[in-house]
């Protein structure tokens, strides 16, 4: 199975992603072609290329006071596309307030390790849209 992390943002984001894979390691090409199969609400939708910690980061960079940024796991495989939205298990991340909230409850996380903290969490997965706010 080959899982794509798609990222929907508020604002076109083209002109700076590619400091952003200079600067952090993380690609970012177009995915509108994905738009269709997955659940996603935002304008702009991008295909990220690498791993938790540095797309952590970039996000926090990305991302200024006031913005929205939804994460999506999209998964095809042998019997096709597999993609769900069950809002029960959506997650929020608040990058402002360093705030993780599932079903479960919100967690405050460490202050001064919260990309460590947050990188231990599940906040991407192809069963919900993750929503990651800061303000």
């Amino acid at each position: 199975m080959t899982c794509h992390i798609l990222i929907a943002t508020i604002r076109n984001i083209d002109a700076e992603s590619a400091r952003w894979e200079e600067e952090f390691g993380v690609g970012l090409t177009s995915a509108e072609h994905y738009r269709e199969d997955v659940p996603v609400t935002l304008p702009y939708l991008y295909e990220a290329y690498d791993d938790d910690l540095p797309l952590l980061m970039l996000l926090n960079e990305l991302m200024t006071i006031g913005d929205v940024v939804e994460l999506y796991e999209y998964c095809e495989g042998k019997k096709g596309v597999v993609a769900m939205n069950r809002r029960e298990e959506a997650v929020t991340v608040n990058l402002h307030q360093k705030t993780y909230q599932d079903q479960h409850g919100t967690y405050k996380l460490n202050q001064k390790k919260w990309l460590n903290d947050l990188a231990t969490k599940r906040y991407l997965t192809d069963r919900s849209v993750t929503t990651f706010l800061k303000y």
